[in-house]
């Protein structure tokens, strides 16, 4: 699976990224998050660490 993503992120940078970096630079200037937040929909890892359960 991590092939997967790492391929895809590949592709992205090259066929979108690269086709359009100054939007994304002037896109990153508009935002400034002061967090990131990284969430899950697998409603079997809290059970597989006795979370939850």
């Amino acid at each position: 699976m991590i092939r997967t993503l790492l391929d895809g992120n590949l592709r992205f940078v090259a066929e979108v990224f690269g086709k359009d970096r100054d939007y994304f630079t002037d896109l990153s200037q508009e935002q400034n998050p002061t967090v990131l937040w990284i969430g899950g929909s697998d409603s079997g890892w809290a059970s597989q660490f006795g979370h939850y359960a």
